[in-house]
């Protein structure tokens, strides 16, 4: 026998009142790869079918064709119909060991007019299938994995829909033919808009809940004061319904015509959050006459609409009303907070979010090796967030612009914005200081100009180094007078959740009789950069310390020009620097790494132990120790 009536989930049946299914997921054939579900997607997603800024590639813009699950590897996938397994295993076609099921499409769907569609599953660890093999619906065939990119890797199934020839293949959005509840999730508001005489520039903020990721349009147009529509909208199609592989390289821009795409979630390293964001920037758009209000939708694949509406002010406009991120507020009960983080006044200059950093981050404040120019030791006064060309930047806080453009003072276009400090901050004595923004394309703003905290200032380019450069913003907090400034750390001044994430370790050493060369490797996530110092000791067997700890302060909280030489040597005075994972080329990994080695550290009588620890801002401790033998050693476990 087989299976001739497969199980339905219990919670698909029976449909409760008020669920609104549309007929396409009422009859949809198909059943999620993971679950089984014939109703709700496998979640959590993090990733959808459309645009995104590719995480494990240096954050370029990529279009995704396909979805995202993230599952612990080893995870049971399934047959989403009947079918046979054309592809199982490793194969040409793929970077990753792959199943290719052949499946029947079916006629009210939007590939109705071919016979066959083919499920891909990626990422896989091993299959329980070959090419050739019939399955049935709900058939166990295969086990997932993880991408092999970054450290660890992210441990996810990439499922997606092809239809035309093996090699030949094009894409359908999965959500056109996958079963799913429709509850019209997704958002669209007007984020901001500059206007000339003639035109305007309006940016659309959508957002798209993880658990029904179906975006598929939006568009961008002007009413009258009544609320009439004038002109035609200007549409842009995020998802292709049809997308075959020669769109690639058109899609693979962050430009789509004139419009600029900051698909600021649209990744794995996002997964913690849960919606997606996504800003479309509609450039040099015609101005209409009698135009009083910009009209701003998002639509899903099922046809839903959301509507957002500003009104518009007359004569050339300025971002007049920025929009803080909808999760920076209220706080909610059980995060994390230390008062310097409840309390700040200041926001991200991307996201404008006031709890969580503008992520990714290539490079955090202290030391470094600098990829552009040879891998050289270099203390890094600031913190670098990749982001495409093109992208937003927003005034941290109320303030005046100082400089704008080119100048003598940077090596690049930047901008200077001087800000009130705030007493509780380590530059409370200061009556202001300077959020300096490096590596602009273009400003909106002029010194002398006062902004509001939130307004748009300019626009984020690329270092000119490098080939082709390196896409990002350089940020950092300067306090003094401009010429002879000084460098704070930000992290002691912006907002962040502290979940003390930083690790300590030993990672090798070696003893002569008298003394010891020990080896404290550190690791730091990118999504808390905030290691602040190192120290390395002994213990008695017994766990007591012996003597005092020898310790080397990492950034300097107050940092000046007058330190440049001494910082940018990988030695400060007997330890040696190894930042092995701190500049933009390793933009891929998930955390920062760092060894420490402390050379000529006296070996005190009854020393049983090594121990090492690291230290945040914050002032969180994270310890680690290692077993001394006796006598003189060498490294005897290398990481």
């Amino acid at each position: 026998t087989t299976y001739t009536d497969p199980m339905v989930d219990p919670d698909t049946s029976p449909v409760h009142a008020g669920i609104n299914l549309l007929p396409a997921a009422r009859n949809s054939p198909y059943m999620w790869p993971l679950s089984r579900s014939r109703i709700d997607p496998d979640l959590p997603q993090s990733n959808t079918f459309g645009p995104r800024m590719k995480a494990s590639e240096g954050y370029r813009a990529d279009f995704h064709r396909g979805v995202d699950l993230p599952t612990p590897e080893g995870t049971r996938a399934f047959a989403i119909a009947d079918g046979d397994i054309i592809i199982a295993g490793k194969s040409p076609s793929f970077t990753d060991r792959a199943i290719s099921l052949r499946i029947p499409t079916y006629p009210w769907g939007p590939l109705g007019d071919f016979k066959y569609v083919y499920a891909v599953y990626i990422h896989m660890l091993d299959e329980v299938v070959v090419a050739g093999d019939v399955v049935k619906q709900g058939q166990y065939i295969g086990r997932t994995n993880r991408s092999f990119v970054g450290t660890p890797g992210f441990e996810h199934l990439h499922f997606d829909v092809r239809y035309g020839v093996p090699n030949s293949w094009g894409n359908v959005n999965p959500w056109h033919l996958m079963p799913y509840k429709d509850t019209v999730r997704h958002t669209a508001d007007v984020e901001n808009y500059a206007c000339r005489a003639a035109e305007c520039d309006i940016a659309l903020f959508a957002t798209v809940p993880r658990n029904e990721l179906d975006l598929a349009a939006v568009d961008v147009g002007y009413q009258t004061s009544a609320g009439a529509l004038i002109g035609a909208r200007t549409s842009l199609n995020l998802e292709q319904v049809r997308w075959t592989s020669a769109s690639t390289a058109a899609a693979n821009s962050p430009w789509q015509g004139n419009v600029l795409v900051s698909a600021r979630r649209f990744d794995g390293d996002v997964q913690a959050h849960l919606t997606y964001r996504v800003v479309f920037t509609f450039t040099h758009l015609a101005r209409p006459t009698g135009a009083a209000k910009i009209v701003v939708r998002t639509l899903d694949v099922r046809g839903n609409v959301v509507q957002g509406t500003r009104t518009l002010a007359s004569g050339t406009t300025t971002y007049t009303d920025p929009m803080v991120d909808p999760d920076t507020s209220p706080v909610h009960a059980g995060i994390n907070l230390l008062p310097a983080a409840r309390n700040s006044p200041y926001m991200w200059p991307l996201s404008r979010s006031r709890i969580d950093p503008d992520l990714p981050q290539s490079n955090t404040f202290g030391p470094r090796m600098k990829a552009s120019e040879g891998y050289r030791a270099d203390f890094h006064r600031g913190v670098d967030l990749p982001t495409p060309e093109g992208t937003r930047a927003f005034a941290i806080a109320d303030g005046d612009i100082i400089i704008a453009g080119k100048s003598p003072s940077f090596t690049d276009r930047a901008i200077s914005l001087r800000i009130p400090t705030y007493p509780w901050g380590p530059l409370g004595d200061f009556k202001y200081v300077y959020a300096v923004y490096i590596h602009m394309l273009d400003e909106v703003v002029v010194a002398g100009d006062v902004v509001k905290q939130g307004q748009y200032i300019g626009r984020t380019n690329r270092s000119f180094v490098g080939t082709p450069g390196f896409e990002h913003l350089h940020f950092d907090v300067r306090y003094g007078v401009p010429n002879s400034w000084g460098n704070v750390n930000p992290w002691h001044l912006m907002p962040y959740k502290d979940t003390v994430r930083h690790t300590a370790d030993v990672e090798n050493y070696a003893c002569r009789a008298a003394e010891c060369d020990i080896a404290l490797f550190a690791t730091v996530p990118r999504n808390e950069l905030d290691l602040a110092a190192v120290d390395v000791g002994y213990q008695t067997s017994a766990g007591a310390l012996i003597g005092a700890r020898t310790s080397l302060n990492l950034e300097q909280v107050r940092w000046t020009s007058a330190s440049t030489a001494a910082a940018n040597s990988p030695w400060q005075g007997n330890v040696l620097v190894s930042a092995r994972r701190f500049d933009g080329d390793v933009q891929a990994h998930l955390t920062y790494r760092v060894v420490f080695t402390f050379t000529h550290l006296a070996r005190p009588t009854g020393a049983a132990k090594i121990v090492v620890r690291t230290l945040d801002v914050r002032g969180n401790v994270v310890q680690g120790t290692r077993t001394l033998a006796s006598g003189t050693t060498t490294y005897t476990d290398p990481m």
